[in-house]
């Protein structure tokens, strides 16, 4: 049954790729980092292809290492910082112990 979008009613899955994509890519990690750290049993952050260091960096001008040297060009460390919290995210989750859900690149 539907219970609603409230993160205090419903858990929630984030499967990867929160970053690489469009104008508000500082803006969603830093969401979904406050909504994992108010909500810690009720939203669960996986690691997709592009929360890889590599990936970011391929991307270019589209990417997220470029996106942060615009927005915030005086905070050098802050793309490591963020990838050093990538590096323990998950890459894959057992949904009620019926779907195996992994990020498909």
């Amino acid at each position: 049954t539907h219970r609603g979008g409230d993160v205090q009613a419903v858990s929630y899955i984030f499967n990867g790729d929160f970053v690489d994509r469009g104008l508000h890519q500082l803006e969603v990690v830093v969401l979904l980092f406050a909504l994992k750290i108010m909500y810690p049993e009720a939203v669960y952050l996986l690691r997709g292809n592009h929360e890889f260091r590599m990936q970011n960096v391929a991307m270019e001008k589209l990417g997220f290492k470029h996106h942060l040297s615009l927005r915030m060009p005086e905070q050098t460390m802050l793309f490591d910082l963020i990838h050093a919290a990538f590096d323990w995210l998950p890459i894959g989750a057992l949904c009620g112990g019926a779907a195996l859900v992994l990020h498909g690149g």
